[in-house]
């Protein structure tokens, strides 16, 4: 008789590719003057106010705001 070892519940590249997401999520722009000044809106950053701020849950992932134009309103 020959025996196998059992085949993984996942793919190394379904895992890898899970891996790569959460990571991508966990270093996601969660501060949305840190979003503008990297969309090159730096003016509308310094006149968002702190409270404004914390009232605006956030998370973009760095990829997608990598695809976003500069400077564009």
């Amino acid at each position: 008789m020959i025996t196998a070892a059992p085949a993984p519940l996942q793919p190394s590249s379904v895992r890898s590719a899970a891996a790569r997401w959460q990571q991508a999520w966990r270093e996601a722009v969660r501060d949305p003057r840190e979003l503008l000044s990297l969309l090159g809106l730096d003016a509308e950053a310094a006149s968002l106010s702190e409270q404004a701020a914390a009232q605006f849950a956030l998370r973009v992932p760095r990829g997608f705001v990598a695809r976003m134009r500069r400077g564009d309103l």
